[in-house]
């Protein structure tokens, strides 16, 4: 089974960057299992999956499960995954769009992951 570190070998320090500062800011807004899986990392609240990271040559991609469809050119597909739940695939070629908006989105993709959409 890979490590993080294995799908973090040899990738750009901005992929390396941009990962990392997901994953921690998952971490210091709650509770998160992290799965390490053939293809990348996928992140696990208490309730359910809603995250996963996917290091890349040249980009990090990856998916956010949301409360409320959002529309930004950093998603590449967004459909229903459930009556409350949003996926929302995305690909992050340059650290700077990891911006605070991005980021609140990963707080809430948490939230979603402790089980905000059965409130």
């Amino acid at each position: 089974m890979p490590t993080i570190e294995d799908h973090l070998r040899g990738r750009p320090e901005s992929v390396v960057e941009m990962f990392s500062q997901i994953l921690s800011t998952a971490q210091d807004h709650g509770h998160v299992d992290v799965e390490v899986i053939a293809k990348g990392v996928v992140l696990h609240g208490s309730r359910r999956i809603f995250a996963g990271l996917v290091p890349r040559d040249r980009a990090l991609g990856g998916m956010l499960n949301l409360l409320t469809p959002a529309e930004d050119a950093r998603f590449t597909k967004v459909e229903p995954l459930t009556r409350r739940i949003w996926f929302h695939r995305f690909l992050l070629t340059d650290p700077r769009q990891l911006d605070e908006e991005f980021l609140g989105w990963v707080r809430e993709a948490c939230d979603v992951g402790q089980g905000a959409a059965s409130r």
